[in-house]
């Protein structure tokens, strides 16, 4: 249990300081690494790689930006959207009565065609019960 706490302690700890450091970097201010490994290098060995990485995504992960016919795109397809009444505000097609309905006819076939097997062994297995219980009947009369 304290073990577990102590670890917790220690990822809270390890986080605030990456946070710290990655917010430093993304200002553009030269974020004093040194300072940090020497004052938290012996309780946290991985913060001098884990410094790196932040470094290295930060330059590598070069912020974009939508271009502007893409922005004039959405700003008119979502204008013809709003001057639609409110029950036809679809912005992709319907996919139509047959793609739609096909899955529910073949789901009410299949269920119909179980329904008729389950009625055609339950009415054999009465017919099967009955021939068996007058074959009895006549055996025993005859005996």
């Amino acid at each position: 249990m304290f073990r577990k706490l102590k670890r917790r302690e220690h990822k809270e700890e390890l986080a605030t300081i990456l946070d710290q450091h990655a917010a430093a970097v993304i200002m553009g201010g030269e974020p004093a690494d040194a300072d940090l490994i020497d004052k938290y290098g012996q309780t946290h060995p991985e913060l001098e790689s884990l410094m790196g990485l932040t470094r290295r995504l930060y330059y590598t992960l070069v912020p974009t930006e939508p271009s502007e016919e893409f922005v004039e795109d959405l700003r008119t397809r979502l204008a013809q959207i709003q001057e639609r009444p409110a029950w036809r505000r679809r912005p992709w097609p319907s996919l139509g009565y047959r793609s739609t309905k096909l899955p529910q006819l073949v789901g009410w076939a299949l269920s119909l065609a179980a329904l008729v097997l389950v009625i055609f062994r339950f009415t054999g297995s009465l017919i099967l019960l009955f021939t068996f219980l007058a074959g009895r009947k006549r055996r025993l009369a005859s005996a």
